[in-house]
């Protein structure tokens, strides 16, 4: 979908996986965040809450309502569902990232947050042994980076800062 830009394709295909398994949880999840691109966001809160009524406990599923919350510029009830979602699995650590993109947008850094996951803001979550994990890119650093530079280019400030 992204990659080809595809978009009525992914409709279609989105579409016909839930027409064959309406009660598969993860079709409902990535129609979604199919919607969320194109920025047609009730259709989206409608597909991510089909989503959670059949897995109620995913992790992911309930991230991506967290996301699809960013997007729509709802920055406070991303931040207070991303802060339950980070309370009850602290391990989590893909919650961070879009938790840390909604106090960027709010102005808010780590001392301004109150709150336990700010030391975890940045992509960064606890392993089983209380040590750190990385989710991916650090986003602390690249979203600084980003603005250092003023490119707005997340891959440019990717190799900035391994260069550095």
């Amino acid at each position: 979908m992204f990659y080809y830009h595809d978009w009525q394709g992914a409709q279609d295909g989105y579409r016909r996986a839930i027409a064959l398994n309406p009660n598969y949880a993860t079709a409902h999840h990535w129609y979604s965040e199919y919607l969320t691109a194109i920025e047609r966001f009730d259709e989206a809160f409608v597909e991510i809450r089909r989503a959670k009524e059949i897995d109620p406990l995913s992790p992911s599923i309930n991230a991506g309502e967290v996301w699809i919350l960013f997007y729509a510029r709802r920055y406070d009830e991303a931040i207070e569902r991303g802060r339950r979602i980070a309370e009850m699995n602290p391990d989590f650590a893909e919650i961070y990232d879009p938790l840390k993109r909604c106090y960027d947008q709010k102005g808010m850094y780590r001392g301004d947050c109150g709150t336990a996951e700010a030391a975890q803001v940045g992509g960064m979550g606890r392993d089983r042994n209380g040590g750190s994990q990385r989710s991916g890119f650090d986003f602390g650093i690249g979203s600084l980076l980003e603005k250092k530079t003023g490119t707005g280019n997340r891959r440019s400030a990717k190799r900035t800062a391994n260069a550095v």
